[in-house]
């Protein structure tokens, strides 16, 4: 993300980029400072950003009346103070990009577990496990917030809410531990080994939203971050060649596909470890010694075509080149 901002590369598949032409609002928030080069690479996106440094307009931190600075900072104060910007410009995309649940957990360490401190002191948890969680609740009370106001302004049936989480507790493996009441085979997510470790450690849920839903729709096949692109892409009847993205819907038929930065993988039938070498069927896949090496090979020739077409695109500038922006 960092050198497409710095370079420029084209991203016309971008929420942003495809929204904007069709006259979207698109704002993206961050009460953070510029980290990992945002100030270039989201604005690269297709957003008007807004961060607390090296933007245009700039957003100003929560404190307390001595003037200190809250860390980590509230994702419900920043819903509350960007709502004006956007509620009243349909159609509009907003990106929030939220804050309030980064380490460090502890409730002497972290302002947003003190303020939630009671709400959550009768969990079952360790002090750290119980502060993690009161951090994040502070992303509970933004989204709560979030949805009053499209209620109060009429449009929450026609506005989708998509949250992305986009990483685990990292640092704290006994946090997720606890919650999931299960060993993951490595004593730190800060320098991850996935020569060793249970990938489950990276199960997350994507959640999408709108309060036009007649029923709820529980999808179990797996997916991943590329993924949440082209599936968004397709409900919202964006025009756009599925064979330019890496990721696919996770609402079609499509053949799923998770690759992991180590080049292992996972699929609907199984597991694949690059650095044994072995492919494990999933719980009531049936193969074959021949068809699961057939499959093995397979599907190791895309997730090796996949890393590497990720660097050519960004290299390359692909998307210019063969789209004539």
């Amino acid at each position: 993300m960092k050198e497409t901002g710095e370079q420029g590369t084209s991203l016309p598949f971008t929420l942003a980029n495809i929204l904007q032409p069709l006259d979207y609002t698109c704002i993206g928030f961050h009460f953070n400072e510029n980290m990992y080069g945002r100030a270039l690479s989201h604005p690269n996106l297709g957003y008007d950003w807004r961060q607390c440094s090296e933007c245009q307009n700039l957003l100003t931190k929560e404190t307390n009346e001595e003037g200190y600075v809250y860390w980590p900072q509230s994702d419900d104060y920043m819903v509350e103070q960007t709502l004006e910007e956007y509620l009243t410009q349909e159609p509009f995309h907003i990106y929030y990009l939220t804050l309030s649940g980064h380490l460090p957990y502890g409730f002497e360490s972290n302002q947003m577990s003190q303020r939630n401190q009671e709400a959550v002191a009768s969990l079952p948890y360790s002090e750290k496990t119980k502060s993690y969680i009161a951090a994040n609740l502070e992303l509970e009370k933004g989204l709560t917030r979030l949805v009053n106001a499209l209620e109060e302004a009429e449009i929450s049936d026609h506005t989708l809410i998509v949250m992305a989480p986009d990483h685990i507790p990292y640092s704290d493996i006994d946090v997720i531990e606890e919650l999931a009441g299960r060993s993951f085979g490595t004593d730190s997510l800060e320098s991850l080994n996935e020569k060793s470790v249970d990938f489950d450690v990276y199960k997350n849920s994507l959640i999408m939203w709108t309060a036009g839903m007649e029923e709820g729709v529980t999808v179990d096949k797996p997916c991943c971050q590329v993924d949440i692109l082209p599936t968004i892409l397709n409900l919202l009847g964006a025009d756009y060649d599925s064979r330019l993205l890496a990721g696919r819907d996770i609402l079609s038929d499509s053949e799923p596909l998770v690759v992991f930065f180590s080049s292992s993988w996972l699929t609907d039938k199984g597991t694949y470890n690059r650095f044994t070498g072995t492919f494990t069927p999933a719980s009531g896949v049936a193969m074959t010694d021949e068809e699961m090496k057939a499959y093995t090979e397979r599907i190791k020739a895309i997730a090796a075509c996949r890393f590497q077409m990720t660097s050519i695109i960004i290299e390359n500038d692909y998307y210019r080149l063969i789209l004539g922006l």
